[in-house]
């Protein structure tokens, strides 16, 4: 049961945390969109590989961070820059997505895969999230906080971020002549994304909330 437990935690957790559109989900659009969905696939590939990496920090360092406030406050600076910068950068160089983009050569998939892995990296809020998670599901008895057993909570968490990408991916129409131009902008979304959650962790870390 301890495996199940684990392993349920990790999916629905994820799940959860991934289901409202944020910056992974609708990058995946927007990749589906304009390259087809095996790119779009490959790329919810590579963010699997951060979720998994985050996920198993999250659970294993959840007791040192508890006892040591001062690395939330670190990390939750780091994450106010990377935002702000990459508010700044979707706001005034990312391209219109709603422009009809000409014919280029094919991309390389490996690359989607890196742009997949970078980008779930960057959203450091997965992080404290799992450090949350594991503490209050190892409070109450439900998670177990050692051993091997953790790698079932990555892996649920791995299965639910990519079952999450999935819908979002599938349920966005691939480019088309019927779907062209495009009438959101993603890149002014994922901005406004971005620009909130520095907001949100800069009050944070005055206590504003």
């Amino acid at each position: 049961m301890t495996i199940v437990f684990n392993l349920l935690i990790g999916f629905f957790a994820s799940l959860i945390g991934t289901l409202p559109p944020g910056l992974l989900n609708l990058y995946a659009v927007k990749v589906n969109l304009k390259e087809g969905v095996k790119k779009a696939i490959i790329f919810s590939l590579g963010v699997c590989v951060a979720v998994a990496v985050y996920t198993l920090l999250g659970l294993l360092m959840s007791q040192y961070i508890q006892k040591h406030p001062d690395v939330v406050s670190f990390l939750q600076k780091i994450a106010v820059g990377i935002f702000v910068v990459l508010s700044v950068y979707f706001f005034a160089f990312a391209k219109d997505t709603r422009k009809t983009i000409a014919d280029t050569p094919e991309r390389s998939k490996t690359g989607r895969w890196f742009t997949g892995v970078l980008m779930g990296f960057l959203n450091l809020l997965i992080f404290p999230y799992w450090v949350y998670i594991s503490l209050t599901f190892t409070e109450i008895g439900w998670l177990v906080n050692k051993e091997w057993y953790f790698w079932f909570a990555v892996i649920g968490a791995v299965i639910g971020t990519f079952s999450v990408l999935m819908g979002y991916i599938f349920l966005s129409k691939p480019k088309t002549e019927d779907t062209y131009p495009i009438k959101v902008n993603f890149n002014l979304i994922i901005g406004g994304i971005t620009a909130i959650i520095a907001v949100i962790t800069f009050g944070k870390i005055f206590k504003w909330w």
